[in-house]
């Protein structure tokens, strides 16, 4: 549990973090300790649930996905 603890912590600290606690919306980038990724998420705080909602994704795996879109659309 504690290592739980610290890595909650140590997110609370990341920009994209402390953007959606601030009730602010929007895509970011970022690098994530815990995840030892290069990462991009988009953010919200939905007021009727009171809740932040964040929805991260690999870096990696965008830009896989991305090329393997590109290399369909060159067929």
């Amino acid at each position: 549990m504690a290592k739980w603890q610290a890595a909650s912590k140590a997110v609370s600290k990341l920009s994209v973090v402390r953007q959606m606690m601030a009730g602010k919306t929007g895509v970011m980038q970022f690098y994530s300790p815990l995840m030892k990724a290069d990462m991009i998420s988009g953010y919200t705080f939905v007021p009727k649930s009171g809740r932040d909602v964040m929805v991260p994704q690999p870096m990696g795996e965008l830009k896989s996905r991305a090329r393997d879109t590109q290399f369909i659309g060159d067929r």
